[in-house]
């Protein structure tokens, strides 16, 4: 799909997924055929708007607007964005004829080779390894939380038939950063 408009007239979308931010409240939306768009509401329309927007719902959305999708952390790779403003409306509509998968995959190899954009959040599945103590980490006057997890790929499991049972691991709309010479992903 390729957007020109700075402000446009309606959309409809399958809601995949919604994320609280910051001061924005985040939706990942699937268009017909698939096309993945995120969208936005400022936090003081987040009332307004909340109850309308639930995962798995099909909502006809007009009267918004459309921004480069840029950026160091963006969620999906389409290069624009959906800001909902205090003018727009949403309703019910009728759910796609097409299924939609809803995840990112990338493959545990170009993970580790970093084989695709990074700026971009991912989806990934994997067997957990270890893990080690949570750890809180204080950056901008911010406290984080930071648990390292060892995650190896699936095929090992099938390769080696385990009888134990793994433990498995799925990340959805997963970043991937390098932080002490170290790829990390959260």
């Amino acid at each position: 799909m390729e957007y020109s408009c700075s402000s446009c007239n309606y959309l409809e979308t399958d809601i995949k997924k919604q994320l609280k931010h910051g001061q924005q409240f985040g939706h990942d939306f699937n268009g017909p055929g698939g096309t993945r768009i995120h969208a936005t509401i400022k936090k003081n329309l987040i009332n307004a708007f909340q109850a309308l927007l639930e995962e798995g719902a099909v909502r006809q959305i007009t009267n918004f607007g459309m921004t480069r999708n840029e950026g160091d952390y963006v969620l999906v790779a389409h290069k624009h964005k959906i800001n909902l403003y205090k003018t727009t409306t949403i309703r019910v509509s009728t759910p796609f004829v097409d299924r939609i998968d809803p995840f990112n995959f990338v493959s545990f190899h170009d993970l580790t080779a970093r084989n695709f954009d990074t700026r971009v959040a991912f989806d990934f599945i994997g067997q957990v390894v270890s893990t080690k103590p949570i750890k809180v980490i204080k950056e901008n006057a911010r406290e984080t939380r930071l648990m390292r997890i060892v995650a190896q790929d699936l095929i090992y499991i099938s390769e080696h038939q385990n009888e134990n049972a793994p433990m498995i691991i799925l990340l959805r709309m997963a970043k991937l950063k390098t932080w002490g010479g170290k790829n990390n992903y959260f």
